[in-house]
């Protein structure tokens, strides 16, 4: 389902239309957070390959990736949004979903 309404169009010409998608996925899980990370995360990933230079698309997945446990991934994509926006790197310092990589952060 996540695949047919990306090719649908949901996505808007910036990624935002998938951003949002995402993170109305993800709150699809309140009660157990990693229900509504999965699609949320694919989601995402699909968008990032619509819009690989955004900044929001890459910082969300590191938020996703840390939240899912995969750290290495979480690294990855926060110093791909960090390149492509600085403010990323002050909002890494204080978002609690990359919490588990913050001590790590200059």
């Amino acid at each position: 389902m996540v695949r047919s309404v990306v090719r649908r169009g949901a996505l808007s010409r910036n990624g935002t239309g998938g951003i949002e998608l995402a993170g109305s996925a993800r709150l699809c899980g309140p009660t157990e957070p990693r229900l509504g990370l999965c699609p949320a995360q694919e989601i995402l990933e699909q968008a990032g390959e619509k819009f690989p230079d955004c900044a929001t698309i890459h910082f969300n997945l590191a938020c996703y990736a840390a939240q899912l446990g995969n750290l290495p991934e979480a690294r990855l994509r926060l110093r791909r949004a960090v390149q492509l926006d600085q403010v990323f790197a002050a909002r890494a310092k204080t978002d609690p979903d990359l919490k588990a990589i913050q001590t790590e952060m200059e």
